[in-house]
């Protein structure tokens, strides 16, 4: 079940879901959720379950973070997702962990940007993961412009 989910989100985007699409994507993202909340509690020593297709194969960086819950660096998982508001609920749990300033901080001084090492799997390039950081961190256009500037180093935080 939960890869036929997966193969579900990998062909849709959140913004061109019908609405029965919508509940199914709601439901992988929620599934997979549970799956590393129940693979945590099987083995709390660590590890962290893969999933069930490549990341960068989901065409909203949202859900790739999402499908990264868990993971080391990750954000916490949610298995409250709902199709009605899933567009929402994504920029909302990306904007929380991006926020989240023990994993994901802007350094204006020293022209860098610190990101947790699992941006590295949501994104090709350091380029992509400044231009999605930026909007969601920023405290006004001025430091977003900073975020995003040439001059603006990334340096991923953890392994």
């Amino acid at each position: 079940m939960l890869r036929f989910l997966a193969l579900l989100l990998i062909s849709t985007s959140v913004l061109a879901l019908d609405p029965g699409q919508a509940e199914l994507k709601a439901k992988a993202l929620n599934s997979y959720a549970a799956h590393v909340l129940k693979y945590r509690a099987e083995h709390p020593t660590g590890g962290f379950p893969a999933p069930p297709f490549q990341l960068k194969t989901l065409p909203d960086p949202r859900e790739r973070l999402a499908f990264l819950c868990g993971s080391p660096g990750g954000p916490e998982p949610k298995t409250d997702f709902t199709a009605a508001k899933l567009d929402a609920e994504l920029e909302d749990y990306a904007k929380t962990f991006i926020n989240d300033a023990r994993r994901n901080f802007f350094s204006p001084r020293e022209k860098k940007l610190y990101l947790s090492t699992i941006f590295r799997a949501v994104f090709a390039s350091p380029a992509q993961a400044k231009a999605f950081v930026a909007p969601r961190m920023a405290k006004s256009k001025a430091e977003e412009k900073a975020i995003v500037a040439r001059d603006t180093d990334v340096e991923f935080l953890g392994k």
